[in-house]
């Protein structure tokens, strides 16, 4: 029963020799209390942090997202889709089909250099042409992911993958999922291969359009840095917020892409007429 507003539990009735017990002995629910009390309760239940200056719940305010480029005064870090120097950046180019080494005929390996070794002046061109099928035609790749995931198919010779892969269009993720079902992968070969192909799709993708050249130039010699919390291989293995990736002493992974980027930035820097785009370099922004 209620007495003005207070809740008491009703007493016991007698009924002949027995003693029945209240029909509720339980306190009511929320929607039967009063209206001060219900709102009391609503703020002791609130997490912590949630109550707002007049005492009533209020919403946190959700954490705003991470930048896709963050560029200090030795690093420019970069993650997501959204950032020129990343692999799903959607940024087309034209390049011939990735040539694997163990295909080149020994003429063209004379004639050719080696492009792991080549200093920064080499041509562009003769970069390119040395790591790719000249008796090709010239494919458009969508984003440097789809040309990687197309070089690791080709590396294996699995010819429908390779197909599949250079599919117009290809979103990067279905390219990666592709290039993970390659099939007779070997571990050993893809290491050994793997940072030319990487190179030698860098350079095709940001040597194609001059403004793409001028924003990496432009980095000038800050490191690049994936900045995958999860990445051991081709990024740092810290995210993009984290002070340490700030410190390239500090970094988890081996940054493969990063170091890719960096030699490609070095060689379009040395190009004639190239590298004094005036671009400024990316931001949070960008």
């Amino acid at each position: 029963m209620y007495v003005q507003n207070a809740w008491v539990a009703p007493a016991a009735v007698a009924v002949g020799c027995r003693t029945v017990p209240p029909l509720c002995t339980r306190r009511p629910t929320r929607r039967h209390q009063s209206a001060p009390a219900a709102a009391a309760a609503a703020v002791a239940m609130a997490p912590r942090g949630a109550i707002g200056k007049s005492g009533s719940p209020s919403r946190q305010a959700p954490r705003p997202p991470a930048p896709h480029t963050r560029v200090t005064d030795n690093v420019v870090l970069f993650y997501t889709a959204a950032s020129l120097y990343s692999n799903f950046h959607a940024a087309p180019f034209t390049a011939r089909p990735y040539l694997p080494a163990a295909d080149r005929s020994s003429a063209a390996t004379a004639r050719w250099i080696d492009v792991s070794t080549a200093p920064p002046t080499t041509p562009v061109a003769t970069l390119l042409a040395a790591a790719t099928d000249g008796a090709a035609r010239p494919l458009t790749f969508a984003h440097t992911e789809q040309w990687v995931m197309a070089a690791k198919a080709a590396l294996f010779h699995d010819a429908r993958a390779l197909a599949a892969i250079l599919t117009p269009g290809l979103s990067p993720v279905a390219a990666k999922r592709l290039g993970r079902s390659v099939v007779g992968f070997d571990e050993a070969a893809w290491r050994a291969a793997r940072e030319e192909i990487m190179f030698v799709g860098c350079l095709a993708k940001f040597a194609a359009e001059r403004e793409r050249t001028a924003r990496l130039v432009t980095t000038g010699e800050r490191r690049l840095a994936e900045a995958s919390p999860r990445d051991r291989v081709w990024g740092i293995g810290l995210g993009i917020r984290n002070a340490r990736a700030e410190e390239p002493a500090a970094w988890r992974g081996r940054n493969l892409l990063g170091v890719a980027l960096e030699r490609v930035r070095a060689v379009l820097a040395a190009q004639p007429d190239e590298g004094d785009g005036g671009a400024g370099v990316d931001g949070e922004g960008a």
